[in-house]
């Protein structure tokens, strides 16, 4: 098949449907399919000109109507599949449809996607707990002292764990196992 290119003023002349890029790539959205998150960004559109043509209830709420049949005829989806959508997308807490009886479609009230990326951040921060500070230690010596005392220390520390290694496991009591990991936590330096 061959496209023609577009000339001038035509590239102005469609409409295109936003899909915010958040709902994709933030893991809040992971349980909506794309199918779903495709629907929201159609109702997204619809109240776009929902808002312009002043359709609000008596909270100011913009609503939207969307009946099924145009859905279904906008996404190219069967019955169920759009009905599945709408069904996750109300379970997820991104709309809400408030039924007018007579046959008439339902109104439907599209949520603020942003709210439920704000509110898991607020579940992250109260699941970390209180951040404690680590000093940097980086340019101290790990408190060890170069001393005498230090060394003859460390002379000790390897010399008993040269004397535990070489005996027979059965032959290591656990208070020599004990006395050698005591002196290496002592001695080693940190850092």
């Amino acid at each position: 098949m061959k496209f023609n290119y577009f000339y001038g003023a035509q590239a102005d002349q469609f409409n295109f449907i936003k899909i915010p890029k958040m709902m994709i790539s933030d893991p809040v959205f992971a349980p909506l399919s794309l199918t779903e998150i495709m629907v929201y960004a159609f109702f997204l559109d619809r109240m776009n000109l929902s808002s312009k043509n002043k359709w609000f209830d008596k909270e100011k709420r913009v609503y939207i109507v969307y009946p099924i049949t145009e859905i279904q005829e906008d996404l190219r989806i069967g019955r169920k599949k759009a009905m599945e959508a709408i069904a996750n997308l109300a379970d997820f807490g991104l709309i809400e449809k408030k039924r007018r009886g007579l046959g008439q479609p339902s109104l439907i009230y599209v949520k603020n996607f942003m709210d439920a990326i704000s509110k898991n951040k607020a579940k992250v921060k109260e699941t970390e707990g209180p951040r404690i500070e680590v000093p940097d230690l980086s340019g101290l010596d790990g408190g060890m002292e170069h001393s005498e005392t230090s060394g003859r220390k460390a002379q000790k520390r390897d010399s008993k764990q040269a004397e535990v290694s070489e005996k027979a496991p059965q032959e290591v009591s656990k208070m020599e196992l004990l006395e050698v990991q005591e002196t290496t936590l002592m001695c080693t330096p940190v850092g």
